[in-house]
């Protein structure tokens, strides 16, 4: 049976998108974890499992391979430096975007081990 997106989103996709985002802040930007975790809005402990790798490194690896989660990862760390973007509303916009874009979704959905996603009524996503 197919998982709702909202679901897949929030307890999949999203930790690890935050993971490549703490990890673009703290070691292209040279921040520290807890400010880091203070643009991300996670605890400092969640920075540093995402960046000595006890967490999801794997899935970074294979998301860092996605030209377009990569570039989308840096200007979001830029804008969260510059405070043109908030954590927040990046969440939102990312999670908008990428169930308009099925092919991104998929590809992600590929790396997570995801089989199906329910993206709407009538769409289930099945990843072969």
């Amino acid at each position: 049976m197919a998982k709702l997106y909202c679901e897949v989103y929030t307890r999949r996709i999203l930790p690890a998108l935050r993971a490549l985002i703490a990890k673009i802040l703290v070691q292209e930007y040279k921040l520290s974890q807890v400010d880091a975790s203070r643009l991300l809005e996670v605890t400092q402990a969640s920075i540093n499992y995402y960046i000595s790798g006890k967490r999801g490194r794997q899935v970074l690896e294979e998301l860092e391979k996605i030209p377009k989660v990569k570039e989308r990862a840096k200007r979001i760390a830029r804008g969260l430096l510059e405070g043109s973007v908030d954590a927040t509303v990046f969440l939102c916009d990312w999670c908008n975007s990428l169930r308009h874009d099925p092919d991104l979704l998929m590809d992600i959905a590929i790396i997570l081990g995801i089989k199906e996603i329910r993206v709407s009524k009538d769409q289930v996503l099945v990843i072969n």
